[in-house]
């Protein structure tokens, strides 16, 4: 490649909130090799935002339902509308974060468009033909082993950037001006590139008692999501929680569980928002493996449900085991999860503004 000070770089990674996260330490990866490194991220319109923020980087969006689940037609819409935006740019290194042979069409798209130098993926010899992790090892990681080609002992460690962000006026004027003993619940969630996966969810209804729970020990409760979690507000009705379900975007989302007390949900995009953010959380485990989606468990505080169960973990790329009882997540208690809510304020202190809560653990 060229000197470090002109090298242009270009990421593929089209994905849902979680996954998207999960990659953002690609970008440190880059930056440590060139400085000076110019990055462009083809990423999701979902997270176009986000990834902008948080990267530092030049974000060319993609619509991701045409892309991921239109007909051959649309797909090739959106990839050619995208390489468009990209014609006659050079580019280095191309990286294309992804496993999935879907994507090859619109790194075809760009060998057409674009001067590529040096293309990095999953299914290049830079690999050594593994082509995506390991059981049990944090996602993140591989990403980074994308971008160096380092495996084994040497390889790198994932950095996740801690994005701070401050609480807009509108939002805060909906906590009542504070968002001292606030912990916010986010209920919702649980979508891949493929669509809903419910298994992940903790039960709404335990969600319900959970902020029964907390509103009982002196705790303030706030329920955030994105539109399409509409489905878990009537949960909550006659509750005083402050009810936040569609009414704020991901960046708003960030800044939020950046000054709240702490974040509760299941292993979801709110989960990596809330990593994200430096966030103090529990994140409620079942069908999935914990350790590939958490790497600080200092400010995260992981409970994983069905120990004795021996079908847990049944989460691979390929899909979940069949199953109509989640009972793995679905037997963690509202009692433990309000003491982790506990433990994990009292272990990193309390912000300023906070109350002493009433303590039932």
């Amino acid at each position: 490649m060229r000197a470090c000070d002109a090298v242009q770089a270009l990421i593929i990674k089209i994905a849902p909130i979680g996954d998207t996260i999960m990659s953002l330490p690609m970008v440190a990866a880059l930056r440590r090799r060139y400085p000076e490194a110019r990055v462009i991220w083809i990423g999701s319109e979902t997270t176009a935002d986000l990834v902008r923020v948080a990267g530092d980087v030049e974000v060319v969006p993609v619509n991701e339902h045409r892309f991921g689940k239109g007909s051959l037609l649309e797909r090739a819409s959106e990839a050619l509308r995208v390489c468009r935006k990209l014609r006659s740019r050079r580019f280095d290194l191309v990286v294309v974060a992804h496993a999935n042979k879907r994507f090859r069409a619109l790194t075809l798209a760009l060998t057409l468009t674009a001067s590529v130098g040096e293309w990095r993926s999953f299914h290049s010899t830079r690999s050594k033909a593994r082509l995506w992790a390991v059981p049990g090892r944090y996602h993140g990681d591989e990403y980074v082993r994308l971008i160096t080609g380092v495996d084994g002992p040497y390889a790198e460690p994932a950095e996740l950037p801690t994005t701070k962000l401050p609480l807009p006026d509108s939002m805060l004027s909906r906590l009542d001006g504070s968002t001292a003993n606030l912990v916010v619940l986010a209920p919702g969630g649980a979508w891949g590139f493929s669509g809903e996966q419910p298994l992940r969810r903790w039960p709404v209804e335990s969600y319900r008692l959970l902020a029964i729970e907390l509103l009982g020990r002196g705790f303030r409760v706030a329920l955030t999501g994105a539109p399409s979690d509409d489905w878990a507000r009537a949960a909550f009705a006659g509750l005083p929680v402050i009810d936040l379900i569609g009414r704020t975007s991901l960046t708003d989302q960030l800044a939020l569980f950046g000054a709240c007390a702490a974040v509760v949900t299941h292993d979801s995009g709110p989960l990596h928002v809330a990593q994200l953010a430096g966030a103090l959380a529990v994140a409620l485990f079942g069908p999935t493996n914990p350790a590939e989606y958490v790497r600080d468990q200092t400010r995260v505080r992981v409970i994983w449900g069905g120990a004795g169960l021996v079908c847990r973990p049944c989460h691979t790329n390929r899909g979940f085991a069949p199953c109509a009882d989640n009972r793995c997540i679905k037997g963690i208690s509202v009692q433990e999860v309000a003491c982790a809510v506990e433990e994990i304020i009292a272990r990193n202190g309390f912000r300023p503004g906070a109350v002493a809560f009433e303590s039932k653990c």
